[in-house]
């Protein structure tokens, strides 16, 4: 039950934005932190050209 909270830590502060010092945590957290932010970048680029094409396609 505490690895997973502190999973949910991690994703919470990578989706805040909370500043991080790379070079202290451990390689699986930096990746994480790393991925967070552009996986969430992702979906809204697709989101926004969903959306662009249903404006556009009436």
């Amino acid at each position: 039950m505490s690895n997973f909270k502190n999973s949910l830590v991690l994703v919470w502060s990578a989706v805040k934005g909370k500043e991080q010092d790379y070079t202290t945590l451990g390689i699986k957290q930096s990746i994480i932190l790393l991925a967070i932010p552009m996986i969430l970048e992702m979906l809204m680029e697709s989101l926004f050209a969903i959306v662009d094409i249903f404006f556009v396609g009436r």
